[in-house]
């Protein structure tokens, strides 16, 4: 368990990681500075997410599910479609 701690937490650490990095130092030092409770709670979610490497903004979305599931369809194709007009005010 420790071994996969140490590597989540030591591997993976790309550009876009730091700059989240820099994003929750930035949050800890307003919130050190003009003592902003806000700012220490942004500051420790966006820690969270570096840290981890979880979450849309270092590019894992959750674990890498944020990719569209794209799947064709084997079924028959759409010939006819119809559509139903809906009238609104007419100013």
């Amino acid at each position: 368990m420790i071994t996969a701690v140490k590597s989540m937490l030591l591997t993976n650490w790309h550009p876009l990681r730091w700059v989240a990095l820099f994003i929750s130092l930035m949050f800890f030092w307003n919130a050190y500075t003009y003592d902003s409770g806000m700012a220490a709670v942004l500051g420790a979610f966006f820690a969270f997410q570096t840290i981890t490497n979880t979450g849309c903004l270092v590019g894992s979305c959750a674990g890498g599910s944020c990719s569209p599931n794209v799947e064709k369809s084997t079924s028959q194709p759409i010939d006819d479609v119809s559509f139903d007009e809906i009238e609104g005010d007419k100013k």
